[in-house]
């Protein structure tokens, strides 16, 4: 009999305790949406700035003529064998 009543009050102190921790609301989440915006704005700022980029490159490598192999020997080269 002394060991049905330690368990019995144990039984009681768990579960309410977890009736306690089950009303309390949770905590709201985070704002998110600014570093979001942010995050969107810096891209479309990258992207604006590569596009220029590439832009120029086009006009600036257009008339320039193809690059072209060239088969050299190694002895037009210096290299001897």
């Amino acid at each position: 009999m002394s060991t049905r009543r330690p368990t019995v009050l144990a039984i009681l102190v768990l579960t309410a305790g977890t009736g306690i921790m089950a009303q309390v609301p949770p905590l709201p989440l985070p704002d998110q949406t600014v570093p979001m915006l942010q995050e969107i704005v810096a891209t479309q700022a990258f992207e604006e700035r590569v596009n220029q980029y590439v832009a120029l490159h086009r006009i600036l490598e257009g008339p320039l003529p193809p690059l072209r192999p060239k088969t050299l020997s190694p002895a037009a080269v210096g290299w001897s064998s």
